[in-house]
């Protein structure tokens, strides 16, 4: 795997050919309780983007892949407080990264997210699917639709609901990834309940981790961290290699008219051409009379 802000203008232009992939990680800063830090979904990006570009080049060596620097924006999370964007920001500026890098030969991109809320990877997936449709010869996908199943998805279609934010797997994944970098307070830590986030007003987030940290150690991580590279990777060489089976990677969070980008503006939209034919209908009333 080639890192992009190590290449020079001329490497990169050189390896922009088609059998060739981009990787985009994006992911926000997010609380996770008092014993993580903040960029662990950055971190875990980062991350599962390196080895599935590792085993991209492993099972296709005629391929090179290139990761591109992490876009650290999200737009809604488990918990209250983050660095969150609006859903068409995002959406647009993965569409325009991705873009640019077509222009130089790139045709095949995978947008790697580990902040996973319904927004976010509808936001994702709009964006990919745009790309894929309106230029010719692309195929993009957003890896992390598939580490939410229909299920889940289904079953909260509204507000992302993990089972545990900033538990034992987050507390592990953690620990693989940098164990200085937890705060050794996650021994301590008391399990919460996930049913703990529940009740009180509908706009009023939970406190910040639910889960039980106390459980977690490194191993747990790395084998998380692999369950999400095992299960994408078989899919995603079917896309890179024959351009089939993109749909295993478009969210069911789709579906939910609320978590389009511009729901909102189609509203507006909506609103005032109805209103518009108010007044036509009612100009000609008064005309007739």
């Amino acid at each position: 795997m080639r890192n992009a802000t190590d290449l020079t203008s001329n490497e990169l232009k050189d390896l922009a050919i088609p059998a060739n992939v981009c990787l985009l990680p994006v992911a926000g800063l997010e609380d996770l309780g008092p014993h993580l830090a903040m960029g662990l979904r950055i971190a875990e990006a980062l991350a599962l983007s390196g080895m599935i570009a590792t085993e991209i080049e492993f099972r296709m060596p005629e391929t090179n892949c290139v990761l591109l620097p992490v876009l650290p924006l999200a737009i809604d999370s488990a918990v209250g407080f983050g660095l969150f964007s609006r859903p068409h920001v995002l959406r647009d500026a993965v569409f325009d990264h991705l873009d640019r890098f077509r222009k130089l030969g790139f045709s095949k991109f995978l947008v790697i997210s580990t902040t996973l809320g319904a927004k976010q990877l509808t936001a994702l997936d709009e964006a990919c699917t745009k790309l894929s449709r309106f230029r010719k010869n692309v195929h993009a996908v957003s890896v992390g639709s598939a580490w939410v199943s229909e299920g889940i998805a289904a079953q909260n279609p509204f507000l992302y609901s993990p089972d545990q934010q900033g538990g034992d797997v987050d507390t592990a994944v953690a620990l693989c990834l940098n164990e200085e970098g937890v705060r050794a307070s996650y021994k301590s830590l008391g399990p919460i309940p996930k049913e703990s986030r529940k009740g009180g007003a509908p706009w009023l987030k939970p406190r910040a981790y639910w889960g039980d940290p106390s459980q977690a150690d490194a191993r747990k991580g790395a084998e998380h961290l692999k369950g999400r590279v095992d299960t994408v990777v078989p899919m995603l060489l079917r896309v890179l290699s024959s351009g089939e089976g993109a749909r295993y990677f478009r969210t069911l969070y789709r579906l939910n008219p609320l978590n389009w980008s511009f729901f909102f503006a189609y509203m507006i939209a909506l609103a005032f051409g109805l209103s518009m034919l108010m007044m036509v209908i009612w100009s000609f009333k008064d005309f007739y009379e």
